[in-house]
Protein backbone atom coordinates (compact mmCIF):
# COMPACT_ATOMS: atom_id res chain seq x y z
CA UNK A 1 0.00 0.00 0.00
CA UNK A 2 1.21 3.42 -1.04
CA UNK A 3 0.39 6.71 -1.85
CA UNK A 4 0.38 7.98 -5.58
CA UNK A 5 -0.63 11.40 -7.80
CA UNK A 6 -3.06 9.93 -10.05
CA UNK A 7 -5.75 11.09 -10.75
CA UNK A 8 -9.51 9.69 -12.06
CA UNK A 9 -10.51 11.81 -14.75
CA UNK A 10 -13.93 11.93 -15.45
CA UNK A 11 -15.74 12.92 -18.86
CA UNK A 12 -17.07 16.34 -18.51
CA UNK A 13 -20.87 16.97 -19.98
CA UNK A 14 -20.78 18.48 -23.01
CA UNK A 15 -22.87 21.61 -22.10
CA UNK A 16 -21.51 21.80 -19.02
CA UNK A 17 -17.80 21.53 -19.17
CA UNK A 18 -17.27 25.06 -17.91
CA UNK A 19 -18.84 27.25 -14.99
CA UNK A 20 -19.55 29.89 -17.49
CA UNK A 21 -21.42 27.16 -19.57
CA UNK A 22 -23.64 26.24 -16.86
CA UNK A 23 -24.10 30.50 -15.84
CA UNK A 24 -25.39 30.86 -19.31
CA UNK A 25 -28.01 28.22 -19.41
CA UNK A 26 -29.02 29.54 -16.29
CA UNK A 27 -29.51 32.89 -17.19
CA UNK A 28 -31.69 31.89 -20.36
CA UNK A 29 -34.00 30.23 -18.32
CA UNK A 30 -34.16 30.89 -14.86
CA UNK A 31 -37.40 32.36 -14.09
CA UNK A 32 -35.95 34.99 -11.96
CA UNK A 33 -34.52 36.32 -14.71
CA UNK A 34 -37.33 36.04 -17.19
CA UNK A 35 -39.21 37.76 -14.75
CA UNK A 36 -36.74 40.33 -14.42
CA UNK A 37 -37.31 40.95 -18.26
CA UNK A 38 -40.97 41.46 -18.19
CA UNK A 39 -40.51 44.47 -15.71
CA UNK A 40 -38.24 45.75 -17.95
CA UNK A 41 -40.98 45.13 -20.54
CA UNK A 42 -43.86 46.61 -18.44
CA UNK A 43 -41.90 50.09 -18.00
CA UNK A 44 -41.09 50.40 -21.82
CA UNK A 45 -44.63 50.17 -22.34
CA UNK A 46 -45.17 53.53 -19.75
CA UNK A 47 -41.92 54.39 -21.59
CA UNK A 48 -44.17 54.18 -25.16
CA UNK A 49 -47.40 55.01 -23.71
CA UNK A 50 -45.90 58.58 -21.92
CA UNK A 51 -44.80 59.65 -25.50
CA UNK A 52 -48.45 59.41 -26.97
CA UNK A 53 -50.91 62.26 -26.63
CA UNK A 54 -53.83 61.42 -24.47
CA UNK A 55 -56.38 59.32 -26.49
CA UNK A 56 -59.35 61.47 -27.93
CA UNK A 57 -62.52 61.31 -26.87
CA UNK A 58 -65.56 60.94 -28.72
CA UNK A 59 -69.42 62.34 -27.61
CA UNK A 60 -72.32 61.09 -29.43
CA UNK A 61 -75.71 61.85 -28.19
CA UNK A 62 -78.97 63.75 -28.88
CA UNK A 63 -80.29 67.03 -27.47
CA UNK A 64 -82.87 69.37 -27.78
CA UNK A 65 -83.60 72.97 -27.07
CA UNK A 66 -87.63 73.16 -25.12
CA UNK A 67 -87.24 76.70 -25.09
CA UNK A 68 -90.25 78.71 -26.46
CA UNK A 69 -87.78 80.83 -27.98
CA UNK A 70 -85.69 78.68 -30.63
CA UNK A 71 -87.83 75.58 -30.38
CA UNK A 72 -87.21 72.84 -32.27
CA UNK A 73 -83.15 73.59 -32.20
CA UNK A 74 -80.59 70.98 -31.65
CA UNK A 75 -77.37 71.25 -29.44
CA UNK A 76 -74.28 69.85 -30.84
CA UNK A 77 -74.90 66.29 -31.48
CA UNK A 78 -71.54 65.02 -31.83
CA UNK A 79 -68.19 66.24 -30.59
CA UNK A 80 -64.97 64.83 -30.99
CA UNK A 81 -62.22 66.26 -28.48
CA UNK A 82 -58.46 65.93 -28.10
CA UNK A 83 -56.45 67.10 -25.22
CA UNK A 84 -52.80 68.40 -26.71
CA UNK A 85 -50.88 68.73 -23.18
CA UNK A 86 -48.81 71.62 -24.83
CA UNK A 87 -47.59 73.52 -21.17
CA UNK A 88 -45.36 70.75 -19.73
CA UNK A 89 -47.44 67.88 -18.47
CA UNK A 90 -46.66 65.66 -21.23
CA UNK A 91 -42.71 67.07 -21.07
CA UNK A 92 -42.69 65.80 -17.54
CA UNK A 93 -44.27 62.52 -17.42
CA UNK A 94 -42.26 61.56 -20.61
CA UNK A 95 -38.86 62.73 -18.23
CA UNK A 96 -40.27 60.71 -15.46
CA UNK A 97 -40.93 57.58 -17.57
CA UNK A 98 -37.52 57.56 -19.21
CA UNK A 99 -35.63 57.42 -15.80
CA UNK A 100 -37.61 54.92 -14.70
CA UNK A 101 -37.39 52.35 -17.12
CA UNK A 102 -33.35 52.48 -15.59
CA UNK A 103 -34.44 50.71 -12.21
CA UNK A 104 -35.77 47.29 -13.75
CA UNK A 105 -33.36 47.42 -16.47
CA UNK A 106 -30.89 47.75 -13.48
CA UNK A 107 -32.52 45.15 -11.55
CA UNK A 108 -32.08 42.52 -14.27
CA UNK A 109 -28.22 43.14 -14.19
CA UNK A 110 -28.42 42.09 -10.57
CA UNK A 111 -30.41 39.30 -10.89
CA UNK A 112 -28.55 37.99 -13.17
CA UNK A 113 -25.52 38.46 -11.41
CA UNK A 114 -26.94 36.90 -8.34
CA UNK A 115 -27.44 33.72 -10.61
CA UNK A 116 -24.50 34.06 -11.92
CA UNK A 117 -23.08 34.02 -8.40
CA UNK A 118 -25.56 30.98 -7.35
CA UNK A 119 -24.44 28.98 -10.38
CA UNK A 120 -20.48 29.52 -9.67
CA UNK A 121 -21.00 28.52 -6.47
CA UNK A 122 -23.24 24.84 -6.40
CA UNK A 123 -20.56 24.33 -9.21
CA UNK A 124 -17.54 24.48 -7.43
CA UNK A 125 -19.11 22.81 -4.02
CA UNK A 126 -20.46 19.49 -6.11
CA UNK A 127 -16.46 19.36 -7.73
CA UNK A 128 -15.39 19.28 -4.25
CA UNK A 129 -18.12 17.06 -3.13
CA UNK A 130 -17.06 14.95 -6.03
CA UNK A 131 -13.58 14.83 -4.78
CA UNK A 132 -14.03 14.30 -1.25
CA UNK A 133 -16.28 11.19 -2.09
CA UNK A 134 -13.97 9.89 -4.61
CA UNK A 135 -10.88 10.06 -1.98
CA UNK A 136 -13.59 8.61 1.19
CA UNK A 137 -13.98 5.69 -0.34
CA UNK A 138 -10.67 4.83 -0.86
CA UNK A 139 -9.79 5.65 2.60
CA UNK A 140 -12.72 3.47 3.58
CA UNK A 141 -11.15 0.51 1.49
CA UNK A 142 -8.04 0.73 3.55
CA UNK A 143 -9.69 1.44 7.01
CA UNK A 144 -11.98 -1.64 6.27
CA UNK A 145 -8.63 -3.58 4.80
CA UNK A 146 -7.06 -3.10 8.19
CA UNK A 147 -10.59 -3.98 9.73
CA UNK A 148 -10.51 -7.35 8.32
CA UNK A 149 -6.59 -7.71 9.21
CA UNK A 150 -6.78 -6.84 12.59
CA UNK A 151 -9.37 -8.92 13.46
CA UNK A 152 -7.87 -12.10 11.48
CA UNK A 153 -5.16 -11.14 13.76
CA UNK A 154 -7.10 -11.00 17.07
CA UNK A 155 -8.64 -14.71 16.26
CA UNK A 156 -5.07 -15.77 15.81
CA UNK A 157 -4.31 -14.49 19.23
CA UNK A 158 -1.49 -12.71 17.60
CA UNK A 159 -2.87 -8.61 18.62
CA UNK A 160 -4.88 -7.73 21.50
CA UNK A 161 -8.65 -6.66 21.02
CA UNK A 162 -7.71 -3.29 21.34
CA UNK A 163 -6.25 -3.44 17.63
CA UNK A 164 -9.64 -4.81 16.52
CA UNK A 165 -11.41 -1.98 18.30
CA UNK A 166 -9.05 0.89 17.18
CA UNK A 167 -9.26 -0.28 13.33
CA UNK A 168 -13.03 -0.54 13.71
CA UNK A 169 -13.64 2.64 14.68
CA UNK A 170 -11.22 3.98 11.97
CA UNK A 171 -13.41 2.29 9.40
CA UNK A 172 -16.74 3.35 11.14
CA UNK A 173 -15.15 7.09 10.57
CA UNK A 174 -14.83 6.14 7.10
CA UNK A 175 -17.97 5.06 6.54
CA UNK A 176 -19.90 7.95 7.73
CA UNK A 177 -17.81 10.03 6.54
CA UNK A 178 -18.28 8.67 2.95
CA UNK A 179 -22.21 8.95 3.48
CA UNK A 180 -21.82 12.68 4.35
CA UNK A 181 -19.43 13.32 1.32
CA UNK A 182 -22.84 10.98 -1.38
CA UNK A 183 -24.96 13.16 0.54
CA UNK A 184 -23.25 16.51 -0.11
CA UNK A 185 -23.10 15.47 -3.98
CA UNK A 186 -26.68 14.98 -4.24
CA UNK A 187 -27.28 17.75 -2.50
CA UNK A 188 -25.03 20.18 -4.77
CA UNK A 189 -26.08 18.34 -7.79
CA UNK A 190 -30.06 19.04 -7.01
CA UNK A 191 -29.15 22.92 -6.06
CA UNK A 192 -27.24 22.66 -9.47
CA UNK A 193 -29.74 20.88 -11.60
CA UNK A 194 -32.32 23.46 -10.02
CA UNK A 195 -30.72 26.78 -11.02
CA UNK A 196 -30.75 25.29 -14.55
CA UNK A 197 -34.31 24.52 -14.42
CA UNK A 198 -33.56 20.68 -14.45
CA UNK A 199 -34.91 17.85 -12.63
CA UNK A 200 -33.40 17.81 -8.76
CA UNK A 201 -31.96 14.69 -9.72
CA UNK A 202 -30.80 14.36 -12.97
CA UNK A 203 -27.59 13.23 -13.73
CA UNK A 204 -24.84 15.69 -13.92
CA UNK A 205 -21.25 14.93 -14.85
CA UNK A 206 -19.35 17.94 -14.21
CA UNK A 207 -15.18 17.99 -15.27
CA UNK A 208 -12.79 16.86 -12.49
CA UNK A 209 -11.33 19.36 -10.14
CA UNK A 210 -7.76 20.48 -11.75
CA UNK A 211 -6.94 23.04 -9.89
CA UNK A 212 -7.66 26.79 -9.99
CA UNK A 213 -5.26 30.88 -10.15
CA UNK A 214 -4.71 32.40 -7.09
CA UNK A 215 -5.63 36.29 -8.19
CA UNK A 216 -4.42 39.30 -6.04
CA UNK A 217 -6.00 42.45 -6.73
CA UNK A 218 -5.65 45.96 -5.67
CA UNK A 219 -8.01 46.90 -3.05
CA UNK A 220 -7.86 50.62 -3.90
CA UNK A 221 -8.62 49.93 -7.65
CA UNK A 222 -11.59 47.32 -6.54
CA UNK A 223 -13.22 50.43 -4.01
CA UNK A 224 -13.26 53.16 -7.19
CA UNK A 225 -15.59 50.64 -8.88
CA UNK A 226 -18.52 51.00 -5.88
CA UNK A 227 -20.21 54.37 -7.38
CA UNK A 228 -21.10 52.20 -10.89
CA UNK A 229 -22.19 49.29 -8.59
CA UNK A 230 -25.72 48.33 -10.17
CA UNK A 231 -27.56 48.47 -7.00
CA UNK A 232 -25.82 52.52 -6.23
CA UNK A 233 -27.16 52.89 -10.31
CA UNK A 234 -30.44 52.03 -9.44
CA UNK A 235 -31.02 53.62 -6.56
CA UNK A 236 -29.31 57.24 -8.44
CA UNK A 237 -32.34 56.20 -11.15
CA UNK A 238 -35.13 55.64 -8.70
CA UNK A 239 -33.93 59.18 -7.37
CA UNK A 240 -33.54 60.88 -9.76
CA UNK A 241 -37.08 59.76 -11.46
CA UNK A 242 -38.38 60.41 -7.89
CA UNK A 243 -37.48 63.82 -8.56
CA UNK A 244 -38.98 63.91 -12.03
CA UNK A 245 -42.56 62.99 -10.23
CA UNK A 246 -42.26 66.34 -8.33
CA UNK A 247 -42.82 68.07 -11.78
CA UNK A 248 -45.25 65.34 -12.89
CA UNK A 249 -47.25 66.29 -9.61
CA UNK A 250 -47.10 70.04 -10.18
CA UNK A 251 -47.67 69.92 -13.76
CA UNK A 252 -51.26 69.44 -12.91
CA UNK A 253 -51.89 72.95 -11.90
CA UNK A 254 -50.61 74.04 -15.77
CA UNK A 255 -53.41 75.01 -18.09
CA UNK A 256 -53.84 72.57 -20.86
CA UNK A 257 -54.96 72.94 -24.56
CA UNK A 258 -58.00 71.39 -26.17
CA UNK A 259 -59.15 70.82 -30.14
CA UNK A 260 -62.50 69.62 -30.50
CA UNK A 261 -64.68 69.14 -33.66
CA UNK A 262 -68.41 69.28 -32.90
CA UNK A 263 -71.89 68.77 -35.05
CA UNK A 264 -74.95 70.26 -33.81
CA UNK A 265 -77.63 68.32 -35.23
CA UNK A 266 -77.40 64.62 -35.73
CA UNK A 267 -80.66 64.28 -38.04
CA UNK A 268 -79.41 66.77 -40.39
CA UNK A 269 -76.22 66.17 -40.70
CA UNK A 270 -75.80 69.25 -43.62
CA UNK A 271 -75.74 71.80 -40.88
CA UNK A 272 -74.07 72.66 -37.69
CA UNK A 273 -70.10 71.94 -38.32
CA UNK A 274 -67.37 73.44 -35.84
CA UNK A 275 -64.32 73.59 -34.63
CA UNK A 276 -62.86 74.91 -31.88
CA UNK A 277 -59.16 75.34 -29.99
CA UNK A 278 -59.18 76.47 -26.44
CA UNK A 279 -57.14 76.55 -23.31
CA UNK A 280 -58.38 75.53 -20.12
CA UNK A 281 -57.43 76.78 -17.09
CA UNK A 282 -57.55 75.21 -13.44
CA UNK A 283 -59.82 76.80 -11.84
CA UNK A 284 -58.37 76.35 -7.89
CA UNK A 285 -56.89 73.63 -6.23
CA UNK A 286 -58.46 71.89 -3.17
CA UNK A 287 -55.85 70.41 -1.79
CA UNK A 288 -55.34 67.35 -4.02
CA UNK A 289 -52.62 69.25 -6.34
CA UNK A 290 -50.59 70.56 -3.30
CA UNK A 291 -51.11 66.77 -1.39
CA UNK A 292 -49.12 65.55 -4.21
CA UNK A 293 -46.25 67.67 -4.87
CA UNK A 294 -45.58 67.20 -0.83
CA UNK A 295 -45.60 63.80 -1.19
CA UNK A 296 -43.23 63.53 -4.27
CA UNK A 297 -40.85 65.54 -1.91
CA UNK A 298 -41.57 63.15 1.07
CA UNK A 299 -40.87 60.39 -1.38
CA UNK A 300 -37.42 62.23 -2.61
CA UNK A 301 -36.13 62.58 0.02
CA UNK A 302 -36.76 58.62 1.28
CA UNK A 303 -34.75 58.19 -2.16
CA UNK A 304 -31.66 60.37 -0.54
CA UNK A 305 -31.70 58.27 2.51
CA UNK A 306 -32.21 55.26 0.93
CA UNK A 307 -29.33 56.06 -1.64
CA UNK A 308 -26.85 56.78 1.06
CA UNK A 309 -27.86 53.56 2.78
CA UNK A 310 -27.03 51.43 -0.37
CA UNK A 311 -23.94 53.17 -1.16
CA UNK A 312 -22.55 52.41 2.40
CA UNK A 313 -23.76 48.66 2.75
CA UNK A 314 -21.91 48.49 -1.26
CA UNK A 315 -18.83 49.67 0.43
CA UNK A 316 -19.59 46.88 3.20
CA UNK A 317 -20.25 44.39 0.93
CA UNK A 318 -17.01 44.74 -1.20
CA UNK A 319 -14.73 45.47 1.91
CA UNK A 320 -15.91 42.61 3.54
CA UNK A 321 -15.45 40.28 -0.03
CA UNK A 322 -12.22 41.63 -0.66
CA UNK A 323 -10.97 40.46 2.84
CA UNK A 324 -12.56 36.87 2.04
CA UNK A 325 -11.06 36.35 -0.57
CA UNK A 326 -7.56 37.96 0.71
CA UNK A 327 -7.94 34.43 3.21
CA UNK A 328 -8.93 32.46 0.51
CA UNK A 329 -6.13 32.67 -1.20
CA UNK A 330 -3.55 32.71 1.14
CA UNK A 331 -5.29 29.76 2.73
CA UNK A 332 -5.27 27.72 -0.27
CA UNK A 333 -1.51 27.09 -0.29
CA UNK A 334 -0.86 26.97 3.04
CA UNK A 335 -3.21 24.04 3.47
CA UNK A 336 -2.48 22.38 -0.04
CA UNK A 337 1.58 23.14 -0.52
CA UNK A 338 2.30 23.00 3.28
CA UNK A 339 -0.06 20.78 5.75
CA UNK A 340 -0.78 18.57 3.17
CA UNK A 341 2.50 17.93 1.91
CA UNK A 342 3.12 17.07 5.58
CA UNK A 343 -0.07 14.62 5.99
CA UNK A 344 1.24 13.10 2.55
CA UNK A 345 4.75 12.33 4.72
CA UNK A 346 3.51 11.65 7.29
CA UNK A 347 1.17 8.91 6.03
CA UNK A 348 4.38 7.54 3.49
CA UNK A 349 6.39 6.90 6.64
CA UNK A 350 4.09 5.20 8.46
CA UNK A 351 2.86 3.40 5.34
CA UNK A 352 7.11 2.47 4.86
CA UNK A 353 7.53 1.26 8.84
CA UNK A 354 4.34 -0.98 8.05
CA UNK A 355 5.38 -2.19 4.85
CA UNK A 356 9.29 -2.81 6.72
CA UNK A 357 8.04 -4.22 10.00
CA UNK A 358 8.86 -1.49 12.03
CA UNK A 359 5.45 -0.25 13.44
CA UNK A 360 2.10 -1.50 13.84
CA UNK A 361 -0.98 -0.69 11.43
CA UNK A 362 -2.24 1.22 13.80
CA UNK A 363 0.34 3.97 13.06
CA UNK A 364 -0.92 3.45 9.36
CA UNK A 365 -4.84 4.22 10.23
CA UNK A 366 -3.89 7.72 12.55
CA UNK A 367 -1.81 8.50 9.86
CA UNK A 368 -4.81 8.11 7.37
CA UNK A 369 -7.14 10.01 9.57
CA UNK A 370 -4.73 12.88 9.24
CA UNK A 371 -4.14 12.76 5.70
CA UNK A 372 -7.69 12.70 5.30
CA UNK A 373 -8.28 15.65 7.36
CA UNK A 374 -5.55 17.59 5.62
CA UNK A 375 -7.36 16.62 2.31
CA UNK A 376 -10.53 17.68 3.40
CA UNK A 377 -9.02 20.99 4.44
CA UNK A 378 -7.59 21.59 0.96
CA UNK A 379 -10.36 21.07 -0.60
CA UNK A 380 -12.75 23.38 1.60
CA UNK A 381 -9.77 26.09 1.16
CA UNK A 382 -10.04 25.58 -3.08
CA UNK A 383 -14.08 25.63 -2.68
CA UNK A 384 -14.01 28.23 -0.43
CA UNK A 385 -11.45 30.63 -2.76
CA UNK A 386 -13.26 30.15 -6.19
CA UNK A 387 -16.84 30.95 -4.14
CA UNK A 388 -14.98 34.12 -2.92
CA UNK A 389 -13.47 35.10 -6.62
CA UNK A 390 -17.24 34.68 -7.22
CA UNK A 391 -18.47 37.30 -4.74
CA UNK A 392 -16.04 39.50 -5.22
CA UNK A 393 -17.18 39.94 -8.63
CA UNK A 394 -20.73 39.83 -7.06
CA UNK A 395 -19.68 42.50 -4.75
CA UNK A 396 -18.29 44.65 -7.41
CA UNK A 397 -21.28 44.15 -9.79
CA UNK A 398 -19.07 43.95 -12.95
CA UNK A 399 -16.15 41.95 -13.84
CA UNK A 400 -12.82 41.85 -12.05
CA UNK A 401 -9.94 44.18 -12.92
CA UNK A 402 -6.78 42.89 -14.06
CA UNK A 403 -4.89 41.26 -11.46
CA UNK A 404 -1.80 42.74 -9.81
CA UNK A 405 -0.48 39.14 -9.56
CA UNK A 406 -1.04 35.50 -10.48
CA UNK A 407 -0.43 31.82 -8.85
CA UNK A 408 -1.47 28.63 -10.46
CA UNK A 409 -2.26 26.31 -8.36
CA UNK A 410 -2.59 22.54 -9.71
CA UNK A 411 -4.85 20.18 -7.51
CA UNK A 412 -3.72 16.25 -7.64
CA UNK A 413 -5.54 14.35 -4.69
CA UNK A 414 -3.40 11.49 -3.30
CA UNK A 415 -4.59 8.21 -4.54
CA UNK A 416 -4.27 5.66 -2.38
CA UNK A 417 -4.02 1.98 -3.24
CA UNK A 418 -5.74 -0.79 -1.98
CA UNK A 419 -3.81 -3.13 0.56
CA UNK A 420 -3.55 -6.38 -1.56
CA UNK A 421 -1.38 -4.54 -4.03
CA UNK A 422 1.37 -3.89 -1.56
CA UNK A 423 3.39 -5.92 1.12
CA UNK A 424 2.20 -7.30 4.35
CA UNK A 425 4.59 -7.58 7.15
CA UNK A 426 2.57 -7.48 9.74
Amino acid sequence: MFLGTEARAQAPHPNLATPESAVSKALMYHPDVLAARQRVLQTESRLAGARSLPNPELDIGYSRNLDSVGAGTTGQDIQLTQRLNIFGQRQALLAQSRLEVQVPRTELRLVEQDIAYQVRSAWFSLQSAQATAEFTRQALGVAETFARLADAQYKAGDVPIANVLRSEFEAENARQALLVAETTVKIQTATLNTLLQQQPDAPLSLPALSGTTLKTYEKATLLRGTPQHPRVVMAQAMLTAQRAGIEVAKSANRPEAVASYAHNQLLNWQRGDSYRIGVVFPLLDNGQIRASVRGAQAATTEKEASLTSVQQQVTLDLTTAIYLQEQARVLVPRTGEEQLQRAVRLYQLAETGYREGATSYLNVLDALGVLRSAFQSYLKALTDYNIAEAGLERALGAGLPTPVSTQPMHYVPPTLIPLSQSEKKR
